[in-house]
This record gives C-alpha cells, structure tokens and sequence, in this order.
C-alpha cells in the first residue's frame, strides 16, 4: 500500500509538472503574438496576455509567423490591430483586445473559399478573404451557411499583402473539390420551386467565382430538356450535343426533385455510362418545393 501511494503521488507531481509546462509555452506564445501584433518595442506583461480560441482545440497553440495588419471582420465598419496566420490546417485571425488580451478565430480550410487583393477606401492594397461558414448539423433542415468576408490591410512589410493573399489561395485550393478538376456544369431550372430556381442560381453563381472555379450555366427552357442535355438530341433546333464529360467532370443541379431525378436518368440511359458514372462528379444545390433528395 505504501508504494501505491508513493506511485501516485509521483503520477499527480508529474501530471501538475506536465500542465504547469503547457501554460507557461501557452503565455510565452500568447506574449510572442502580442508583441508582433502590437510591435516588439512595446513591453506586454506575461500575465495580462490570455487568449481565447473560437473554434480551436488546440491545447497550446505555438508561436508561429504571420503578417501584422489591421483586421476588419464581418458585418463590422472597424479596424483592429491583429496578425493573420495561414498554415496547412488552418486560417487564423488573431486580434489584439484590451488589456493585452487576445482573441482568436479559426476556420478550417474546408470555409476557406479563396482571397482577392484589392485596394482599400485609402487606395492602400487590402486583402480580402473569403469564407463559408459550416452549417449547424442539429437542425440540417433549417440549417444556413452565411458568406463572411475579412478585410485585412495596412500591413507592416512590403509586399505582405500579395503574400498573404497568395497563402490563402494556396489554402483553399487544397480543399477544393471542384477548382482542379476543370469545368463546372450547372443545370438550372429556373422554373422549379415557384420559380425559385433562378433566384438561388444568382445567389451561389458568385460563390464559384469567389472559389476560382470556372462555370458554365445552362438554363432549362422546356420539359426534358436537361434530358437532352445530358444525352443529346440531334433533333432538336439547334441539335444539342452529348454532355462531353472530359469538358464538364463535374455536374451541379440547381433545381427540384425532378430535375434531379431527370438527370440522373438520363446519365443511367447513356450508352456509356459505366464509364460516365465513374469519372463524372454529381452535385445538387434544392432549390425545389420539398427538395426530399436535398434533405
């Protein structure tokens, strides 16, 4: 009994030892942040420096390089002082709150659709970065993602601004799934859901252009029409051709449950279709009544 207790008493010492040593790495980090976002001439006590994840699991997050800047975020007319890190696993805004304290927000590259450089109110470059939040999955019918933009400028090194933009882009096309694969079809019925399908087709459309993947939009004008277009129909006037899917590698449907189910009839009734199905990717934005498949 007394060398259990001698052996758990050494477990307890070195597990306080082990999150002793985690919090200290954790403020010297902190304090590394602090002094780049804030310039390393200004003195930042250690222990007024915390900061506070969104999103981020990290036990400790280590100091890494970033670009200093000032960080306008969504929906919001000011500018804050903060750095942006971009890493392969992440995006991460770090801003500089009072009191030496910071806040970090993260996202996944899975919401980064891509950034643009431009050039703000005062003709200085500024990036601008794009991002798609995850929907809630505990109500995934009444589920949103929102388009948030992060406005980053006023960056202390020359050249910083195309380089952050650059990483971004880097980041986003990791994750891509439709940017390497060539074109994009996008099969709308403008006539679906109480003719919502227009409407929506104008509200995704910019968030392909934001992700630099090339679109090409075909809008259905009569019943079986997008039949036709995925067979052909050298009878019509003009003739349509076969939808070449080495052209197009990937199909989205922007439309109801009927659209949807006419297009993948009409891949199944192909001659070639063990090969289409293989190589060519199906996606569906509902923009229908019930959208059931979308649900």
């Amino acid at each position: 009994p007394h060398d259990l207790e001698v052996a758990r008493a050494h477990a307890l010492f070195h597990h306080w030892a082990r999150a002793r040593a985690q919090r200290r790495e954790r403020a010297a980090s902190n304090l590394e942040q602090a002094r780049a976002i804030h310039g390393r001439g200004v003195e930042v006590e250690d222990a007024g420096v915390e900061g506070s994840a969104a999103g981020c699991h990290h036990a400790a997050l280590q100091a890494e390089k970033g670009w200093a800047c000032k960080v306008r975020r969504p929906h919001s007319v000011k500018k804050e002082k903060g750095m942006v890190q971009v890493k392969e696993g992440y995006f991460r805004v770090i801003v500089a709150k009072a009191g030496n304290k910071l806040e970090q927000i993260e996202f996944s590259p899975m919401n980064v659709l891509g950034a643009s450089l431009e050039s703000d109110a005062f003709h200085a470059q500024a990036v601008k970065v794009w991002l798609l939040t995850s929907p809630s999955t505990r109500n995934p019918e009444t589920a949103v993602s929102t388009l948030e933009m992060f406005e980053l400028s006023e960056f202390r090194e020359a050249e910083a601004a195309s380089a952050c933009m650059d990483a971004v882009q880097a980041l986003a096309s990791t994750v891509c799934p439709l940017g390497n694969r060539g074109g994009v079809l996008a099969i709308v019925n403008p006539t679906s859901g109480h003719k919502k399908g227009m409407e929506i087709f104008k509200r995704t459309a910019p968030l392909f252009r934001l992700a630099r993947v090339n679109l090409t939009s075909v809008f259905t004008r009569y019943g079986g029409h997008a039949r036709d277009i995925i067979k052909g129909n050298p009878a019509a006037d003009p003739p349509i051709l076969p939808l070449d899917v080495e052209q197009f590698p990937t199909l989205v449907i922007i439309g109801g449950d009927g659209t949807v189910c006419e297009v993948l009839n009409a891949l199944m009734e192909r001659p070639d279709w063990r090969s289409v199905v293989r190589f060519l990717r199906v996606g569906t934005i509902p923009a229908g009544s019930e959208c059931a498949l979308g649900k």
